[in-house]
């Protein structure tokens, strides 16, 4: 169906094969291999043009909707992971949550409003820091900082 979109878009099977990366035979074999499928011919050709037929129209402007959604949802799709979401836990020590954590916590959240926090500090390093995550947790050691 892109293949197709493609032809149709550039006016000939060159164009679309140079814009897809293809040989002309790779486009024109799965241009036919549609028309084969649909049980319909969607496009008239000759040596010196190209054309639709009133199918190859009608396909067409489904096939062009069809693709515009489909990218439509890969950008939905990669924006939500285009940035950090969820919760951050951090646990450290008091002296160096306060000295080191604290400080680059407030930036980093400043960066990544969606990111929620829970901020521990306590003496023992985050030994009892209790964690429940809500989805798979990647843990990271930094300095002695523990991060979920």
């Amino acid at each position: 169906m892109a293949v197709y979109a493609r032809v149709v878009e550039g006016g000939s099977f060159a164009a679309a094969a140079r814009r897809l990366g293809m040989s002309r035979s790779a486009v024109s074999k799965a241009v036919t291999k549609l028309e084969k499928a649909l049980g319909a011919r969607l496009l008239n050709r000759s040596t010196r043009h190209l054309g639709m037929t009133e199918a190859g129209e009608a396909f067409s402007e489904h096939c062009n909707r069809i693709l515009d959604e489909a990218v439509h949802a890969e950008q939905v799709a990669s924006s939500l992971h285009a940035q950090p979401r969820g919760v951050l836990n951090v646990a450290a020590s008091v002296a160096f949550g306060t000295l080191h954590v604290a400080p680059a916590l407030a930036d980093f959240l400043g960066c990544y409003l969606e990111l929620q926090r829970r901020f521990a500090v306590a003496e023992n390093q985050a030994k009892n820091f209790i964690f429940q995550p809500k989805t798979d947790p990647t843990l990271l050691f930094l300095q002695g900082l523990f991060l979920f």
